[in-house]
């Protein structure tokens, strides 16, 4: 009868969650270029002269910026970071990922707002320090929330993880 080695399944473990963390830094990086280049797009436009279209509404160019990117984040959790862990039904799965962001997204729009209206801050600077402490501590609560709830099916077997934790 094989026993499980506590060292063999803290690899296995550390090394599935390097490569969880990994592919969801890489989906999360590209989805920041998106949901900051959109918003950066929205509200202050291409250099230059003008303005973006969105200039005088930061706040809902922020909700769509973020909306855009969230759209992108989902595909690209569910089909490289997730891939093995993915739901049956991928509309139950959507929907969980868009609740949880829309949480996310309260916490990114709180910490502009917090900038904009209690800290008087109106600067392009200060709208990216602020969005970037709010998309920081969200995708802290995303992390959380999507290998707990949203990617939540049945994990595939890990050939090395088996390897690794049977000492026969």
């Amino acid at each position: 009868m094989p026993t499980t080695s506590l060292i063999g399944r803290l690899r296995a473990l550390a090394a599935r969650l390097w490569r969880e963390v990994a592919a969801f830094g890489l989906v999360g990086a590209l989805a920041f270029v998106v949901d900051m280049g959109g918003y950066n797009l929205l509200v202050f436009g291409l250099p230059g002269p003008g303005d973006g279209p969105m200039h005088g509404i930061p706040g809902r160019a922020s909700v769509t910026a973020t909306a855009i990117a969230t759209l992108f984040s989902w595909v690209g959790n569910r089909y490289l970071t997730y891939r093995d862990q993915r739901r049956d039904k991928a509309h139950h799965e959507l929907m969980l990922f868009v609740l949880f962001n829309a949480i996310a997204l309260v916490i990114t729009f709180a910490c502009l707002y917090l900038s904009r209206y209690a800290l008087d801050q109106h600067s392009q600077l200060a709208d990216n320090v602020a969005r970037f402490v709010g998309i920081g501590l969200g995708t802290v609560f995303r992390f959380l929330t999507y290998r707990r709830w949203v990617f939540a099916g049945k994990a595939a077997e890990d050939d090395e993880l088996t390897e690794h934790t049977h000492v026969v």
